[in-house]
């Protein structure tokens, strides 16, 4: 989940080309919805986002669907001990600040196993 139409479209881009399935969705009350409709093994998500943060998202996600086995992974700009400690918090499963290569996202997923 991106709000950033490029960035969003860039890494589905390339994580296609990784042979990943991408949905995308740029706002949190859409990936809501997208994530009710399907299950997923993976989310990306930016934290600045408008009217819904990622944090906020993910608490949602996570409480709407406490079963679901999807791990996840903030991508955001937001870059301090402090915001990966809050990423995590709000249930993330790692956090990654920006600008990030496709190499660095594929040795995170590597250590969550995805």
């Amino acid at each position: 989940m991106d709000d950033d139409l490029l960035s969003q479209e860039t890494f589905s881009e390339l994580l296609q080309l990784e042979g990943a399935s991408v949905v995308c969705a740029g706002s949190g009350e859409e990936a809501l919805r997208v994530l009710s409709e399907q299950e997923f093994d993976l989310i990306l998500s930016d934290i600045g986002m408008p009217e819904m943060t990622g944090l906020e998202f993910m608490r949602r996600a996570r409480s709407l669907h406490p079963n679901a086995k999807f791990r996840s992974v903030a991508i955001t700009g937001y870059g301090s001990d402090a915001d990966a400690t809050a990423a995590k918090s709000a249930g993330f499963d790692a956090h990654i600040s920006k600008p990030v290569s496709i190499e660095h996202l594929k040795r995170v997923l590597a250590t969550l196993g995805t």
